[in-house]
């Protein structure tokens, strides 16, 4: 499929809108569920033991959160609520997924600080070690 130059009007706007929406969002859901089974990959991999005790009320809201956004979504009146619940569990699933990653790959053995990226950071004015001292100051 090429893209074309040629602007669009009308209805073919809003169609081809809606199909970069939903290539963005099936997109999004191909993404989590890598990350989802990268971190169940190495969870097996090196053998860590999970205890989810305490997490089932989060695990409750995502899924309420996900199940609200389908439930709406062909409702027009809804549509937003929709979107709104959607991301917000989409950006959950996501973070947990990823925070799983971030931990586990702590047993891999890398520096927790890398001189590469923090020269990387500085080039860019970004000094992280200092927002983190900032952040922990006001508490």
């Amino acid at each position: 499929m090429f893209l074309s130059t040629k602007p669009l009007r009308g209805s073919q706007a809003a169609s081809a809108e809606g199909r970069v929406v939903d290539r963005f969002r099936r997109l999004s859901m191909w993404l989590i569920l890598v990350s989802a089974l990268v971190a169940l990959v190495m969870t097996v991999a090196f053998r860590v033991r999970v205890d989810p005790t305490g997490t089932y009320a989060l695990e409750w809201l995502i899924a309420a959160l996900l199940l609200a956004s389908r439930m709406w979504w062909d409702g027009s009146d809804h549509q937003r609520m929709a979107d709104a619940c959607g991301t917000v569990g989409t950006v959950a699933l996501g973070g947990m997924a990823c925070g799983a990653i971030a931990m586990l790959e702590l047993r891999l053995g890398f520096p927790l600080a890398d001189v590469a990226l923090r020269k990387a950071d500085l080039a860019l004015g970004i000094d992280g070690v200092a927002i983190v001292d900032r952040l922990e100051r006001t508490g």
